[in-house]
């Protein structure tokens, strides 16, 4: 889910940081701005000089991997099942705005997603046990309809669906590394990037459905 291309193209969009994201060579400390490579985007425009079938213009493709490969880092612990995510970026307070941003929305398209699909279940699950003369079979469905009613109700007042943040996202000395950002770092195990850290736990909910 983190790495998929849409979740990465509506974080992009949403912000409205195509330019930022794909044609940046670094940042401009005394304008705060950034610094844009003029091979490809120059004075508002694309200027990129590619071959068909690409654009001038990024497509949502380009522009996540790009996103994927030289902004996002994401480190997985399977058995303990946290996630840490860390943001490169030239400018530590952008890498900290997007990585807040980043978490929120990933948060919040997980959280929509399990709501449709427990809504989804129980419209199933209702239909068959209006369709069984079977008491343990209804025994079976009834259990299965109280699980989806929990995932609906945790997904509908839960906003750290899927991280929960543990420290919110600080920044610190912004001149002491300019090329390095925002970073997550597993709970209690503090790593330290730039300047700004926050600290996440990813629950499976999935696991104990």
């Amino acid at each position: 889910m983190i790495k998929s291309t849409e979740i990465i193209w509506n974080f992009i969009q949403l912000n409205n940081i195509l330019p930022q994201t794909f044609a940046s060579k670094g940042w401009d400390f005394e304008r705060n701005t950034t610094i844009f490579d003029k091979n490809i985007y120059e004075s508002g425009k694309w200027v990129r000089n590619v071959k068909f079938p690409k654009l001038s213009v990024p497509s949502k493709y380009e522009a996540s991997k790009k996103f994927l490969d030289t902004y996002l880092n994401i480190h997985e612990e399977p058995e303990s099942g946290f996630v840490s995510l860390s943001i490169d970026y030239y400018s530590p307070s952008i890498a900290n705005n997007w990585l807040t941003s980043f978490v929120e929305l990933v948060n919040e398209t997980m959280r929509e997603k399990d709501i449709v699909d427990a809504n989804k279940a129980l419209e199933y699950l209702e239909k068959q046990v209006s369709n069984t003369s079977s008491a343990e079979l209804k025994s079976v469905l009834y259990d299965m309809i109280g699980e989806q009613h929990k995932k609906l109700m945790l997904a509908s007042i839960t906003k750290q669906y899927a991280f929960k943040v543990i420290n919110p996202a600080t920044l610190e000395n912004e001149s002491l590394h300019p090329k390095r950002l925002a970073l997550l770092t597993i709970s209690f195990l503090f790593s330290f990037m730039v300047g700004c850290y926050v600290v996440i736990v990813f629950f499976n909910f999935r696991k104990n459905a």
